[in-house]
């Protein structure tokens, strides 16, 4: 290691500089954990990096409170976020745990806090050395606890030295702490090549319809004293989006002053895009299904008599409207109805709603079409439109046909669509934000049962 004393002199007074804190400092050991009735649907986990503190690593010095607490309150999330930042010893010259030990200690914790019992989605947001440990406990969870990971929406890397940091080969020959050592540069550094193979070997595994964890990364453009701790070349690996520069130095790369901060609205902008979902394309589905709930055979076709229920899910919460065009041509709108409203936005739909009901095949033979039309908004239009089932028969196919087409979800002349050999079919198209689905189905006569 070809450096004279006054640059060895220089690289730890920068380390000491990073390490300074106020000396009202909490413990390390002790965890932020920010929740009020343990119930919440999202949890965000901060991890701070190496040397640093659960609350003041992401506490601005002119805030009254830090990161973690602002996110917790922040009045413009529809429901609040369970929010956790987990601390863990690191100091710049004694003995702790390594990257690896840290990530067990830490998920072990998590499953004491119950987390992943009560989230529907996980976002980490870590600052420097705690993204390895972030990225290090994901791929341990990965394999140990799979459904647990299937939560993990996103996780964000604020100067995380994914690619190593030449400050941390200095340290490590200086220090008994081994997280300086897991932190020497990728090219000589096993334990972070490794690392970045896993890393990216999850990245691979997901797919368009299940495109979680997002993976987001950011940097800093200031130095801390003479360097800059971790450089941009150093922080990018496995990033989905273009990289953010932010102008601040490393240490105060995680502490967003106000939520009006650049830090924060970007981080709080893309948790909000990844709880709706906004990262999955918007799909729906449409099953047919036993009155008890068993789905039925795609490659069969249903007679007169036959008694079904229609199971329907979309990729993303929405509101949808059923229609039914039998084989007498009539329209019949199966959802929503005067007694059976949609309230909110949802992802799963049974038609009929009450799990005691069923639809019945009539005696009238011939192609059966179920149309479902999924928005992100409520249709005035719609919510009335046809004629609804077991109502009065009447004249409204016409003028909801059109309205139909119009949207993109009827299409004229479909009972060539099946037979016997394909009894059912299916389609999808979309028009703007709006997502049409149509199933056609045989129905045939009970005697030819």
């Amino acid at each position: 290691m070809h450096l004279n004393r006054r640059r060895i002199v220089a690289i730890v007074a920068t380390l000491l500089i990073c390490a300074c804190e106020p000396v009202t400092q909490a413990p390390a050991s002790v965890d932020l954990d920010i929740s009020g009735t343990r119930t919440e649907h999202v949890a965000v986990v901060f991890i701070h990096g190496v040397m640093g503190n659960a609350e003041l690593s992401f506490k601005a010095d002119s805030a009254k409170q830090s990161w973690p607490v602002m996110l917790a309150s922040d009045p413009r999330f529809k429901e609040a976020p369970r929010v956790i930042s987990l601390a863990y010893q690191s100091g710049a010259l004694r003995r702790a745990s390594n990257i690896n030990e840290i990530a067990v200690l830490l998920n072990e914790r998590l499953r004491t806090k119950q987390l992943f019992e009560h989230a529907d989605k996980v976002i980490f947001v870590s600052h420097s050395m705690g993204g390895l440990v972030a990225r290090r406990m994901l791929i341990q969870l990965s394999i140990s606890h799979p459904e647990d990971y299937a939560k993990v929406a996103g996780i964000f890397f604020f100067g995380t030295p994914s690619g190593g940091a030449e400050v941390a080969s200095i340290m490590s020959v200086l220090t008994r702490n081994p997280q300086f050592n897991d932190m020497n540069p990728i090219e000589l550094n096993t334990f972070l090549q490794a690392e970045d193979d896993s890393w990216g070997a999850l990245l691979r595994r997901r797919t368009v319809e299940a495109p979680y964890p997002k993976s987001f990364c950011a940097y800093e453009k200031y130095a801390v004293g003479n360097m800059v701790i971790v450089a941009r070349n150093r922080a990018l690996t496995g990033c989905d989006e273009t990289a953010m520069p932010f102008e601040r130095d490393h240490i105060n790369l995680v502490k967003p002053a106000t939520r009006a901060d650049d830090v924060y609205a970007y981080v709080a902008t893309h948790i909000r895009k990844l709880v709706a979902d906004e990262y999955i394309p918007f799909n729906v589905k449409i099953a047919l299904v036993t009155p008890n709930g068993a789905p039925l055979p795609m490659d069969l076709p249903l007679y007169s008599g036959d008694m079904y229920a229609l199971q329907i899910s979309s990729t993303r919460p929405c509101w949808i409207y059923v229609f039914n065009e039998g084989s007498r041509r009539i329209i019949e709108r199966y959802y929503p109805t005067k007694r059976v409203k949609q309230e909110q936005p949802s992802k799963t739909f049974r038609i009929p709603a009450d799990p005691k009901q069923a639809l019945r095949l009539d005696a009238h033979a011939g192609t059966e079409r179920v149309l479902v039309l999924a928005s992100f908004a409520p249709r005035a239009d719609l919510e009335s439109g046809g004629q609804e089932i077991d109502s009065q028969p009447g004249n409204a196919s016409v003028g909801l046909r059109q309205k139909l087409q119009k949207r993109g979800a009827y299409e004229s002349n479909v009972a060539s669509a099946v037979s016997r050999k394909v009894p059912i079919a299916y389609k999808i198209s979309r028009q703007g934000e709006d997502v049409s689905a149509s199933l056609t189905f045989l129905h045939l006569p009970y005697e030819e049962k």
